[in-house]
């Protein structure tokens, strides 16, 4: 498929992809440790009745109760950013033109919304937090909304995944909680990504372990093999892609950190580069638009697969 036709399948693919709410780097799914219902842990401020709630005060009340998030950061993988304190600047105007999320915030942080400026420790505590809550999804379901969050790492490293509800009053109730696994950053590949099998292409979304694939030895050479890991990493809203396009017309949507078999990652690409035989004739980067990336590690001396046609190392090997 090609980007522009990826790039215009993006809007009816939305929806689909969020009914895989839950997958993680390992595909694994929370174990529920009892009876949906069974336990409820309510924040020390909530009740069952009072005024409603705005959407970011709600979501303060699951991280205060439960943990804050662990997320990929876009401004800290694969590589922390050094100007961060500058993009704390550049979003401020962006988080405080959302009145009720910054005042949530202030409120949070302790800070007057209605002040002209702030230190730059209180602008990139305000950036964080906006980010966290950007990342924390909140899904209507009559009555009430439902989350399904990884928190951690605790004083042990331990993460853990949670599902569960919480009303506009900010009573919270655990559904489901199981150990969690760190998550894997957005080094993955785009939805609809196909890739090569020996009975064809499939969508990257369809590939599952013990599914047969082609893969690369040592030398490069196409060779059977079968898939050993499948994984998918939840991604923020405002994760970024590259389109790399080759000169003979193969071209590719993945994470700026996916590595190549050479050890490079597809965003320090640069028009000219050498890849897979071929050479690069751009390597943009765009919004995703979509909450999940995706990768596997085939059996065999090196793990890679082609995707799109061109050949890539694994993030999961």
């Amino acid at each position: 498929m090609t980007i522009a036709a990826r790039r215009a399948r993006l809007p009816a693919v939305v929806a689909l992809a969020a009914v895989l709410a839950g997958g993680c780097a390992s595909g694994a799914s929370p174990t529920a440790s009892g009876p949906p219902g069974a336990s409820a842990a309510p924040s020390p401020s909530s009740s069952a009745g009072g005024s409603s709630l705005a959407d970011a005060e709600l979501k303060f009340r699951i991280i205060q109760a439960l943990g804050h998030l662990a997320f990929c950061d876009p401004d800290v993988f694969p590589v922390a950013r050094e100007d961060q304190g500058e993009l704390a600047r550049q979003h401020l105007a962006e988080i405080r033109a959302d009145t009720a999320t910054f005042a949530a915030i202030a409120a949070h942080l302790g800070l007057d919304p209605a002040a002209a400026t702030y230190t730059a420790d209180q602008e990139l505590a305000i950036y964080a937090a906006w980010k966290e809550l950007r990342v924390l999804q909140l899904n209507p379901t009559g009555d009430r909304d439902r989350f399904d969050i990884l928190v951690g790492p605790d004083a042990n490293g331990a993460y853990t995944q949670i599902v569960g509800t919480i009303t506009s009053a900010g009573a919270i109730q655990v559904q489901q909680q199981a150990p969690g696994v760190p998550p894997a950053c957005p080094i993955c590949l785009a939805w609809g990504t196909r890739i090569e099998t020996p009975s064809g292409p499939l969508p990257v979304q369809e590939i599952r372990p013990g599914m047969a694939v082609w893969t690369a030895d040592r030398a490069g050479r196409r060779v059977a093999g079968v898939v050993l890991r499948t994984g998918s990493a939840a991604v923020p809203q405002d994760h970024t892609v590259v389109d790399l396009v080759l000169a003979d017309g193969r071209s590719l949507t993945a994470s700026p950190g996916h590595p190549l078999p050479d050890g490079r990652r597809l965003g320090d690409l640069r028009p000219g580069d050498s890849v897979d035989g071929s050479r690069v004739v751009e390597a943009e980067r765009h919004p995703y638009g979509l909450p999940f990336t995706f990768d596997l590690v085939a059996s065999g001396e090196t793990g890679s697969y082609w995707a799109d046609g061109i050949l890539l190392a694994s993030t999961l090997r």
